[in-house]
């Protein structure tokens, strides 16, 4: 639930500007009866949809799925491995988190050609990456880090040259980070540094400033 909310929150401040009035959404039914599963994680790009589901024979095993055009869904993510919360697509490129066994990191899928490909090289590490999200050359993410000093960072790479910018970042196991979507010049997140009080952040790609959103 907690992950619902925070990426309500993310889409909110970067689909409006700072002095619009929030409008309400019609909800649109996609399915008209929704099989009795879960699916969530879900992302969209003009024609293309994806998403992160189980099955009522393994209900604790998710799979994601892709649809091109109306056409019929597919599997993205290989055998033998499942998918992890966070999904984004920008062009034909959707970027999703891949569960093999305990490890999970980040992978880039061609809708076009479903050919898989790795992130730049120092994306994905012995930690955890998940939480991705895509627009343009940024890929934002989310690592949390094993060991004896466990943490968690927020991080943008520029999937051009390989360079990243670690965004926030909050040390043992009481902080919370939650990355959000990266959507042109801008990025958000959700931190907290104790788990009980969570606040949303923006951050400005071309000026490398960010700010708490006070609403």
């Amino acid at each position: 639930m907690r992950r619902v909310a925070a990426a309500v929150a993310a889409l909110a401040v970067l689909a409006l500007p700072a002095t619009a009035s929030a409008v309400p959404l019609q909800a649109v039914a996609v399915k008209a009866k929704p099989p009795p599963v879960n699916e969530e994680s879900a992302s969209q790009a003009s024609g293309e949809l994806a998403w992160v589901q189980n099955s009522r024979l393994h209900p604790h095993l998710y799979d994601l799925y892709a649809q091109v055009n109306g056409g019929a869904r597919f599997r993205v993510n290989p055998a033998n491995t499942q998918a992890g919360l966070g999904t984004g697509i920008d062009g034909t490129t959707l970027v999703f988190t891949q569960t093999h066994g305990t490890k999970e990191s980040i992978r880039l899928y061609d809708l076009q050609t479903r050919r898989a490909s790795g992130p730049p090289t120092g994306v994905n590490t012995p930690n955890v990456e998940d939480e991705p999200s895509i627009s343009g050359s940024w890929l934002l993410y989310h690592r949390l880090e094993q060991g004896a000093s466990p943490g968690q960072q927020v991080l943008l790479t520029n999937l051009s040259t390989g360079a990243t910018r670690v965004l926030a970042s909050v040390p043992g196991q009481a902080g919370f980070l939650e990355a959000g979507q990266v959507n042109g010049d801008w990025a958000v997140w959700t931190q907290s540094v104790n788990s009980t009080r969570y606040n949303v952040w923006r951050y400005q790609i071309s000026t490398r400033t960010s700010v708490v959103v006070r609403v």
